[in-house]
């Protein structure tokens, strides 16, 4: 009797195990976008999993997924008991074991740091296809900057950081260097427009206020093209939504600081030059105006 009773109990321990790990593997199949139903089960178009935000804040897939790893840290060693029999998992294990030793409880939160590291792998490349259903250049740097902000932050504030850093000891650095390095993309998004205004070196020179006539036309051109993508910019950029208080602020700063001095330095050259009958139809903007419209940005009240 107790031999049956033996048995029974692996039968079913066994079939717990299959299917704790069949729902941990169904939740990557989510997060890659290969299932029909999302995290908490219902149709992933029903909940807007297939399409990007209008506003490019951050995606409903990044906040349940993080919400989903989140309380699985509650019950790590549940966890860790269920991949500990996948190959794939015990073998990452014993090369973390190579590294430094650990004690059993802490072997089940490395384990679940792997399956993490897995998870979090599958996300960022879901934002990276996602941002690509946005036309404009900017507003796919800024969509995947929300993210991966919000993914770190999350990471740090919860502690599962921690965690993590088991299984990916660099994981803190690797999404610090993202977030400069999608920075830095989104600000040579500005790059075409400035070139209309700089470097002076390569404009008219004026002499007492004026310039030769065949440079008129080239003035007249540098202005109405940058007055027409800096407009079109901000229109664009005006409906995007960046939650992070310190992120948002910190992008309008490196616009200023970025987009400023150069038109300063232009509209100082050449908003008094003589190279139309109507100046206002083309020196459109004062630098407090476009210091005014840049500060708008992300403000879709504005």
């Amino acid at each position: 009797y107790d031999v049956q009773q033996r048995e029974q109990l692996t039968k079913v321990l066994n079939k717990l195990q299959y299917t704790g790990a069949k729902a941990l593997e169904h939740f990557l199949d989510v997060v890659r976008g290969e299932s029909s139903t999302n995290i908490v089960g219902m149709s992933s178009s029903t909940l807007g999993y297939v399409n990007v935000p209008k506003d490019a804040t951050v995606h409903e897939l990044t906040s349940n997924t993080i919400w989903f790893i989140e309380h699985l840290c509650d019950h790590y060693d549940v966890i860790g008991a269920i991949l500990q029999p996948d190959v794939l998992y015990s073998t990452q294990l014993d090369t973390i074991l190579m590294k430094k030793s650990l004690p059993e409880e802490d072997r089940n939160k490395a384990l679940l740091a792997i399956y993490i590291k897995k998870a979090l792998a599958e996300l960022n490349l879901s934002i990276m296809n996602k941002c690509e259903q946005y036309n404009d250049q900017a507003t796919k740097h800024l969509f995947r900057l929300n993210n991966i902000n919000y993914i770190l932050n999350s990471l740090i504030t919860s502690n599962l950081i921690d965690i993590v850093t088991m299984a990916e000891p660099d994981c803190r650095n690797s999404y610090i260097e993202t977030i400069k390095e999608l920075k830095c993309s989104y600000q040579k998004t500005w790059a075409k427009m400035l070139a209309n205004i700089s470097p002076l070196e390569e404009l008219p020179k004026p002499a007492q206020g004026k310039v030769k006539d065949k440079d008129r036309s080239i003035l007249k051109e540098r202005f109405l093209t940058f007055n027409k993508d800096f407009e079109e910019a901000c229109k664009i950029q005006r409906s995007i939504s960046i939650p992070d208080v310190t992120l948002r602020q910190g992008i309008k700063r490196d616009n200023e600081e970025h987009i400023l001095p150069k038109y300063n330095e232009f509209f100082k050259m050449y908003a008094a030059v003589q190279f139309s009958k109507n100046p206002e139809k083309y020196v459109k903007y004062k630098p407090h105006e476009i210091k005014a419209m840049l500060s708008k940005l992300f403000d879709d009240s504005a």
